[in-house]
């Protein structure tokens, strides 16, 4: 009897406890106690930076391969140098109609004018005219070369320098009473100035050189025809 109150009593104490449950209110150390038995706890790991993503770039290419990238084209810069002749009134037929009648008026004055050796003095007139119209797009050209700009109208050139050297004979061709014709040719290269400024609207440096070169222009060819004036005169002799 004893023997069963003991196995009823060791039941009773263990009622309701599966096995192994003493084990789990057991503490297990972090880590093994030192020399003076305290526990250091574990090491904590590093943490790895964090790493961005790498970012790709990109471009979009317009046309064949080898071209500038579309995004850097601008469509509002200039695709050369600066044009030399600028649009604007009176256009080239007008500049033509206007020469002609300075012409004509010119031709007719010089003549009407000269003492002697009518005819030729009209057709002198008209030679200058014709000439010096021609030397004017030579200056022109030689222009763009140190305006840097482009020749890009030939009709609206020739048919300016054609009505600005027109101008200029027709007022030389006036008799203004006065002793020279020195007055003559200064207002005649004043309203060639003028023009000029008022026809081409370039910056006056650009206006300085066509008009220098041009003005460079006519006294070469007057001097090659004083040149064999002068000979004409001494052979005769």
């Amino acid at each position: 009897m004893a023997n069963d109150g003991s196995r009823t009593g060791e039941a009773a104490s263990g009622h309701g406890q599966p096995p192994g449950a003493d084990d789990q209110h057991e503490l297990v150390p972090l880590a093994d106690p030192d020399e003076h038995g305290r526990i250091q706890p574990p090491p904590v790991s590093p943490v790895p930076p964090s790493v961005a993503p790498a970012t790709v770039v990109t471009e979009r290419y317009s046309g064949n391969a080898g071209t500038k990238p579309a995004s850097t084209v601008d469509p509002a810069a200039p695709s050369g140098p600066p044009d030399l002749i600028r649009p604007g009134f009176p256009g080239y037929r007008t500049l033509l109609v206007l020469g002609g009648v300075l012409t004509l008026a010119a031709v007719g004055l010089s003549g009407y004018e000269a003492n002697s050796h009518t005819v030729a003095r009209s057709l002198s007139t008209l030679y200058d005219i014709a000439v010096h119209s021609g030397t004017g797009i030579v200056a022109l050209l030689i222009a763009t070369i140190f305006t840097e700009r482009r020749f890009n109208d030939a009709k609206l050139a020739a048919s300016r320098m054609f009505f600005m050297v027109a101008l200029l004979y027709a007022i030389v061709s006036v008799n203004i009473p006065i002793p020279t014709t020195i007055d003559q040719w200064i207002l005649g290269l004043l309203a060639y100035a003028l023009a000029l400024l008022a026809l081409f609207r370039l910056p006056q440096r650009d206006l300085g050189i066509i008009g220098l070169t041009h003005f460079g222009l006519w006294l070469i060819v007057k001097l090659g025809a004083s040149l064999e004036a002068f000979i004409a005169s001494t052979s005769a002799v």
